[in-house]
């Protein structure tokens, strides 16, 4: 789960200085080669390039890392259980009870194509998550998938929750 929201920033850098370090090497490629004819363009170009983005990847990983929480999200049909990383449960409830449901219309891993990758240079970022409402007071829950099947099987629970008459809402 993640919960400080400084996780979309930080990611933001990260694709940034990862992208932009390909530019550069192409950049000092070109200088080193055909400016000052060093033969060995690449490989110079490719060292100072890799020792900059290696920096930058460390820093932010960093903090990537600490703005994701150890917690984990279990559901179960009904029933919604958040647990720390050793399993403990640290709060559970039931879908059942909650007056609204706010999921999302489309679910998705980050980063998935080229186009995602600007999207998160710009800022507009894939943010998944799920809002529960109780008695007016809403509890939201951003998380980050595993893979492709937990997307699937978040999205045959949404289709169980509407047929069971669940008040559930898609939003962008």
């Amino acid at each position: 789960m993640i919960s400080d929201p400084n996780y979309y920033s930080y990611k933001k850098k990260l694709v940034a200085y990862s992208q932009l370090a390909i530019i550069f090497v192409i950049i000092l490629y070109i200088i080193l080669r055909f400016v000052a004819h060093v033969k060995e363009a690449w490989g110079i170009s490719f060292f100072v390039v890799y020792a900059f983005s290696f920096y930058f990847t460390i820093k932010y990983n960093k903090k990537i890392k600490k703005a994701i929480d150890k917690k984990i999200i279990e559901i179960y049909g009904t029933q919604i259980e958040i647990k720390d990383n050793h399993g403990n449960l640290l709060e559970s409830f039931n879908v059942k009870d909650a007056d609204k449901i706010i999921v999302k219309k489309e679910y998705k891993m980050p980063e998935e194509g080229f186009k995602d990758i600007i999207n998160t240079i710009k800022g507009k970022f894939v943010k998944n998550y799920i809002i529960f409402e109780f008695n007016g007071k809403q509890k939201k829950y951003d998380f980050l998938f595993d893979s492709y099947y937990m997307i699937e099987k978040l999205k045959e629970l949404i289709k169980e929750w509407e047929a069971a008459g669940y008040n559930v809402i898609k939003t962008e």
